[in-house]
C-alpha cells in the first residue's frame, strides 16, 4: 500500500498535511495450542486485543483464551517446555456451552466485587449475557485468573455486538435489532430486581407491555460505540 506521494504505508489525516506512516517493528506468532484449538473449531472463530491486561482474545466456539502475547515472546515459558505441557501464559474459559458471540473487558462498578477483581470479562452469546472476574496473581501480577462471579442475564436472542463502558464500570452494548442496551448489576438484588439487568435504552416504555413478537426496530444494528467521557 503506498499514498499519493509513493510513501510506503502512508496515512493522511483531514486537516494534516503531514503523512503519517506506520512500520512494523515485530511479529509474534500466536502459540500453537491455540492453532491446535483451532483445528476444533465447529462454527466461529473471533479474536481481537485487551491492550489494557497484554493479551490477545480469542474464542472457538463455545471457549475464550487469554493469551499474554508479551511474554517469552508467544513462546511457552522455560517451565511449560521443560514438562512438555501447554503454554502457561495461555488461560482458557469454557464453562458455557454456547457460541460466543463477542467479548468485552470493562471495569467493575465500585463496591459490587471484592477488590481483587479488577476488571470484568463481558461474554455473550445468543442465549445470554455473562459477566466474569478478572484477577492477577503472582511476581510482576503477571497470573492471569477468570474467576467466575455467577452472574448472567438472557439476551432474548438478541445478538450483541459491539460493547464498551465507562470509567465508572457502566455498561453498554448494540443488539442486532438495532437497540442500545445497558447492562446493570448490583452487589446484591433488590425486592423486584435481580441482581442484573439488561435494559434497553433505545425502546419506548410501550414496548415492554408488548409481547416479543409485536416488537419492531430497525432491520440493521449499531455497528460499533464509543465514549465520550468529556459530555
Amino acid at each position: 500500500m503506498h499514498d499519493a506521494d509513493g510513501s510506503p504505508y502512508g496515512a493522511r489525516y483531514a486537516g494534516d498535511d503531514a503523512t503519517q506512516t506506520v512500520e512494523r517493528e515485530s511479529t509474534i506468532p500466536l502459540p500453537d495450542v491455540l492453532y491446535d484449538q483451532y483445528l476444533m473449531l465447529e462454527c466461529r472463530c473471533f479474536m481481537g486485543l485487551f491492550p489494557e491486561i497484554n493479551r490477545a482474545w480469542v474464542t472457538i466456539d463455545n471457549r475464550l483464551f487469554l493469551w499474554d502475547y508479551t511474554a517469552s515472546q508467544g513462546k511457552p515459558s522455560a517451565s511449560a517446555a521443560a514438562a512438555g505441557a501447554a503454554d502457561d501464559n495461555l488461560v482458557t474459559y469454557d464453562g458455557q456451552k454456547q457460541i460466543i458471540i463477542s467479548v468485552a473487558l470493562v471495569k467493575p462498578v465500585a463496591g459490587v466485587f471484592l477488590p481483587q477483581i479488577e476488571f470484568l470479562l463481558v461474554v455473550t452469546t445468543p442465549i445470554e449475557i455473562i459477566l466474569l472476574g478478572v484477577t492477577f496473581e503472582g511476581p510482576e501480577r503477571r497470573e492471569l485468573a477468570i474467576i467466575e462471579t455467577g452472574l448472567a442475564q438472557s439476551s432474548d436472542q438478541i445478538l450483541m455486538g459491539a460493547i464498551v463502558s465507562t470509567a465508572e464500570g457502566r455498561v453498554f452494548m448494540c443488539g442486532n435489532n438495532g437497540h442500545l442496551f445497558e447492562l446493570e448489576y448490583r452487589a446484591s438484588a433488590g425486592l423486584f430486581s435481580s441482581r442484573m439487568n439488561r435494559i434497553n435504552r433505545t425502546a419506548s416504555s410501550l414496548a415492554y407491555f408488548l409481547p416479543s413478537f409485536l416488537h419492531f426496530g430497525p432491520d440493521d444494528g449499531a455497528l460499533s460505540l464509543a465514549i465520550d467521557p468529556h459530555r
